[in-house]
């Protein structure tokens, strides 16, 4: 995760938040079996998004980081109402 932060990471992860489509829903009809029952939506562009989700959640929950990352992931008009919240 260190070597992911010093590699711009949050930057990247900022630019395919942009690119991914959080409100269409999948059109494909999928050749395979729903793994999770008759009713499963699963789908590859909905893998994607958890997987996505995952890792923005792991990168920022970092124990040891003391909000480092979290930080990087906060725009500065972002950190900037956190940073007056923490004040009072």
């Amino acid at each position: 995760q260190e070597r992911l932060l010093g590699l711009d990471v949050v930057g990247a992860l900022s630019q395919l938040l942009d690119r991914l489509d959080w409100a269409r829903p999948s059109t494909a009809q999928p050749p395979f079996e729903r793994i999770h029952g008759p009713g499963c939506e699963c789908n590859p562009e909905s893998a994607l998004r958890i997987q996505y989700l995952r890792l923005v959640h792991n990168l920022a929950d970092r124990e040891y980081d003391h909000g480092n990352a979290k930080h990087k992931l906060l725009s500065q008009a972002e950190l900037e109402s956190v940073e007056g919240f923490a004040s009072f």
